[in-house]
């Protein structure tokens, strides 16, 4: 084995290592429930929905639900694989784009610690996400090193993976045919050369045909008069083109992949203004140098072209979050597209140490960051365990029959970094977890306002007695305060 292979193993394997030590004491909160353990197989499972169609998804779940003590356990390990796998994609792609050592090492870097990469790497639900990102890179790569049908097979078979991992992995049937034209650019004009568009015109036509097959595919499994989509405008996965939201979106992808401030404390209340504005400091130096360096850029017609068609790459890649809600975990795969960009502008640059200062302030936003998500996502995680664990030491009877009753708080939710209460307690799903699933085997839920103690008793009690059938416990839920009606 060559020295060079053996290095990359080890350094695979300590990212690996590092990674899932990071996030393994990180419990499932808020929508991480929804895509636990499946007890039972069906075959409808399999077909699309109105959000999303996730085969691969849906046969996990059930896999795990044979052995449901594996969750989130198995999820984060799997997460942390495909992040340092993508990672090592992306460093074999920097040689493509002739970005030196150092700076290739940098680049890596960037992507595996970015702090909007922590939006995946510590998330429970999100490989995925982190799949996706892989099998489309990974199409990228086999692309390059391949010749004849080959080349085209492989590309084809990692893009059909990564779209059936998750939807947004339709781009990479365009995207990866665009990643050799960029290498085709020798100057600027060449952009528009009639030879180089001709070299991926078949790839990209092909690539739209089957991403046009998968649509269609898709909407021929939907039952009769149900679409591809959410109406309700205000549900985050209401496909919507032209609104503001739009333009939130474009700014959490762009800010998201170049910069590294605590987003949580900017944007999750109550807002923490001194973490907000320290690390939106230590990235105003970084953002200007980065700046500066496109501007140069233009004078130098190779890169300027390749920067260009990368950025268009990236907006392609962006492109099925941008028309639906954008959470954190939705830059993970424009973050590979940026790495790059960033590594092409920082190759060849002198070093100085003013320029190392400027790094160094990045880094430390960066850490601060990224610190400061890992407790928000821990947190939440402890809180919906503990609201489960209380429940269990409360009920003591057999929860085969269990009335729900959940105090519903109009709070803000933000990421898997800012969890309220009952979103971490997800409606009774952290305590059926503890029940490995097996209980409650029936299971009716109710949500009621907020509002004084006395008026959430009387919602309480009106629910109850509204109740004709029998019961074996009742769970009420107010935010952390748990009360247990065992019926024995």
């Amino acid at each position: 084995m060559k020295k060079s292979t053996k290095n990359a193993l080890y350094w695979l394997l300590g990212m690996f290592i590092l990674f899932a030590l990071i996030s393994i004491f990180i419990r499932p909160s808020g929508d991480d429930w929804e895509t636990g353990p499946l007890p039972d197989f069906q075959w409808a499972k399999l077909l699309p929905n109105t959000r999303f169609w996730r085969p691969f998804e849906e046969i996990y779940r059930v896999l795990i639900g044979n052995v449901p003590w594996v969750y989130p356990w198995l999820n984060h390990l799997l997460v942390a694989l495909a992040h340092v796998l993508t990672a090592y994609c992306l460093y074999q792609l920097c040689d493509c784009f002739k970005i030196n050592k150092p700076v290739k090492t940098g680049v890596i870097l960037y992507f595996l610690f970015s702090p909007f990469a922590m939006g995946t790497a510590m998330t429970v639900d999100a490989w995925t996400q982190a799949y996706a990102a892989f099998w489309g890179i990974l199409s990228v790569l086999v692309y390059f090193r391949n010749t004849g049908i080959k080349k085209y097979l492989f590309r084809l078979g990692c893009c059909v993976i990564a779209v059936f991992t998750k939807e947004s992995g339709i781009v990479w049937f365009v995207v990866t045919p665009l990643f050799f034209y960029v290498l085709q650019i020798d100057t600027f004009s060449s952009i528009f050369k009639k030879e180089n568009i001709n070299k991926i015109a078949l790839p990209v036509i092909v690539g739209v045909v089957f991403a046009i097959i998968y649509v269609v595919l898709r909407k021929l499994l939907l039952p009769t008069g149900i679409g591809i989509g959410v109406d309700n405008p205000y549900d985050r996965y209401h496909v919507s083109i032209l609104s503001m939201r739009l333009f939130r979106n474009i700014l959490m992808i762009i800010g998201g992949c170049f910069t590294s401030f605590d987003s949580v404390a900017l944007f999750y209340y109550p807002r923490n203004w001194l973490l907000a504005g320290i690390t939106i400091i230590l990235n105003v130096p970084f953002l200007l140098l980065t700046g500066s360096l496109f501007v140069k850029a233009f004078s130098d017609k190779q890169r300027i072209g390749k920067i260009i068609v990368l950025i268009i790459i990236l907006f392609i890649v962006s492109s099925p979050h941008l028309i639906v809600q954008v959470g954190e975990m939705h830059v993970y795969p424009s973050l590979v597209i940026s790495a790059i960009i960033l590594g092409i502008l920082y190759s060849g640059i002198k070093y100085s140490p003013k320029i190392y200062m400027i790094l160094a302030a990045f880094i430390i936003s960066a850490l601060i960051s990224n610190i400061h998500k890992w407790i928000g996502a821990y947190t939440g995680g402890q809180v919906g365990y503990g609201i489960a664990l209380d429940i269990k030491e409360k009920t003591t009877v057999e929860p085969n029959k269990v009335l729900l009753i959940c105090v519903w708080y109009d709070e803000q939710q933000y990421s898997s970094f800012g969890i309220p209460a009952y979103a971490a307690f997800n409606l009774g799903r952290s305590a059926e977890s503890l029940y490995k699933y097996q209980y409650p085997k029936s299971f009716k839920k109710f949500i009621i306002k907020d509002g004084d103690e006395s008026f959430i008793e009387k919602q309480v009690n009106n629910i109850i007695q509204s109740e004709t059938e029998k019961y074996d416990c009742i769970w009420i839920v107010n935010r952390t305060n748990v009360k247990v009606i065992n019926n024995e």
